[in-house]
C-alpha cells in the first residue's frame, strides 16, 4: 500500500471517528434536553404541591378549636357521629354479605379451567 493509501485510510478513520462522536453527542444532547424538560415539569408540580400544602396549613391553623361550643351544637355533632357510625356499619355489613355471596358462587359453581 502506498503512502496515499495510508493517508486516505487515516483520513477515513478520523472522519468516521468524528461522525461517531457527533452521533453520540447528538444522542446525549437529546437525552439531556429530555431530562431538563422533565426536571422543569417536576419543579412545576412540586411548586403546585407546595402551594396546596400552604393553603391547607393556613386553613387548618386558622380555624379555632370548638372548645367553647354550645350544648346544642355538641348534640348536633354527637348525632352526626352516631349517624355516620351507623351508616359505616351498614356499609360494612353489606360489603361482607356481598363477599360471602361471591364466595358461595365460587364454591357452588367453580370456574372451569
Amino acid at each position: 500500500m502506498s503512502i496515499t493509501g495510508w493517508v486516505l485510510l487515516w483520513v477515513a478513520l478520523i472522519v468516521g471517528a468524528l461522525v461517531f462522536y457527533a452521533l453520540i453527542g447528538l444522542h446525549l444532547f437529546r437525552k439531556a434536553q429530555n431530562v431538563f424538560a422533565q426536571a422543569q415539569e417536576s419543579t412545576e408540580v412540586f411548586e403546585a404541591y407546595a402551594q396546596a400544602v400552604e393553603s391547607i396549613e393556613e386553613t387548618t391553623f386558622d380555624t379555632p378549636p370548638a372548645l367553647l361550643a354550645g350544648e346544642e351544637e355538641k348534640t348536633r355533632w354527637r348525632d352526626a357521629r352516631r349517624l355516620n357510625r351507623a351508616r359505616r356499619g351498614q356499609r360494612k355489613f353489606l360489603r361482607r354479605k356481598a363477599t360471602l355471596r361471591r364466595w358461595d358462587d365460587v364454591l357452588v359453581h367453580p370456574p372451569r379451567v
